[in-house]
């Protein structure tokens, strides 16, 4: 069978694709006329389950990727950094010619863009955490599920993760934004209670309580479904994490732990 390819970027799909179309597409991309460049094989079984090469221009070169899918869920996706526009192109007409990149030297980066879920009856493991999770949330308490104040340890906690990770099982890749709202969703919507956005609240009391528990374990989810989390949703986590910790006569070592670790945490996602 032979093997036939899209060619495309964020503003249209070439309809030639050929060596001319490439190196044409390059020297768009590399003087920001483009944000990407995908090169898609439209029989990946032909070629040993590979799918795409793409490339981005970064301050040092381009970001070069290709992506093998074996099955639903399973694949390798590996990088390299490339300084030339020439070698870029070379790695892609040589792929538009049906010859696969040696990826030997390339930097497999499938375990950071992986969803990581828990099953239900595993509940919180470190093996379904995504890498950059477990890089900044590794002591054991962040997998407790009877600790009250860890982040998935109390009732409130882990019901909150287990909404959540059931809404990303039903509808999986969502807007990051969307999380930002999914604690008051929760608690009003789903339980029926009232949120107090604890950015917003002074008054320690029962609804604050529930509310930045709730908070923690969504902000907390995201990172260790998705590796990162919004920059509102990493703020109302502190600021839960700081409310929780004065419902205490004293500073709380473990409430200390996490406001240290969550302030450290460096893949926050800033909303345009």
């Amino acid at each position: 069978m032979a093997l036939t390819f899209n060619f495309f970027n964020e503003e249209r799909f070439y309809d030639i694709v050929d060596e001319t179309t490439i190196f044409e597409a390059l020297q768009e991309l590399e003087h920001e006329q483009c944000e990407f460049l995908i090169l898609e094989c439209s029989n990946p079984r032909e070629m040993s389950d590979n799918s795409f090469i793409q490339t981005a221009k970064e301050e040092n070169g381009f970001i070069v990727e290709t992506r093998f899918d074996y099955a639903e869920d399973i694949f390798d996706q590996f990088q390299l950094l490339v300084a030339d526009r020439q070698d870029v192109a070379k790695l892609f007409v040589q792929y538009l010619n049906g010859s696969l990149p040696d990826v030997k030297q390339w930097k497999n980066i499938s375990g950071h863009l992986k969803i990581y879920l828990d099953t239900v009856e595993d509940n919180v493991t470190r093996t379904q955490s995504h890498p950059q999770f477990l890089a900044h949330f590794n002591q054991d308490f962040y997998f407790d599920i009877s600790l009250e104040e860890a982040p998935f340890g109390s009732d409130t906690g882990n019901d909150a993760l287990a909404h959540f990770s059931e809404y990303i099982r039903k509808d999986g890749e969502i807007d990051r934004l969307i999380l930002n709202d999914f604690p008051r969703r929760i608690v009003e919507d789903m339980w029926g209670m009232n949120y107090l956005n604890p950015v917003d609240t002074a008054e320690l009391n029962d609804a604050l309580y529930l509310s930045a528990q709730t908070t923690v374990a969504i902000a907390f989810g995201m990172a260790k479904v998705y590796g990162d989390m919004t920059s509102e949703l990493h703020q109302a986590a502190l600021s839960a994490l700081h409310k929780l910790n004065n419902f205490h006569e004293k500073d709380h070592a473990l409430y200390q732990q996490m406001i240290a670790d969550l302030t450290a945490f460096e893949f926050v996602v800033e909303e345009e």
